[in-house]
């Protein structure tokens, strides 16, 4: 644990508690999806938005400037 544990440990750990109280693991699993799952919903609508942007100005109906300024 974190607070009982050697400073080596804690700096080769991939996650290091800070507490001894392991009843916080599931919050923090359930805590690691959502974030997870926000990445990817933001990653998934700005390809999204490039995506139109790109049929947009191939189309004519947009320039290049007009959709970095949007982005922006």
């Amino acid at each position: 644990m974190g607070a009982a544990g050697s400073d080596v440990a804690i700096e080769t750990a991939d996650i290091a508690l800070m507490e001894d109280d392991l009843n916080k693991l599931p919050y923090l699993f359930g805590l690691s999806r959502k974030t997870m799952r926000i990445i990817k919903e933001n990653i998934t609508t700005a390809i999204i938005i490039k995506v139109l942007f790109v049929i947009l100005a191939i189309l004519g109906v947009i320039t290049l400037m007009m959709a970095v300024g949007i982005v922006i």
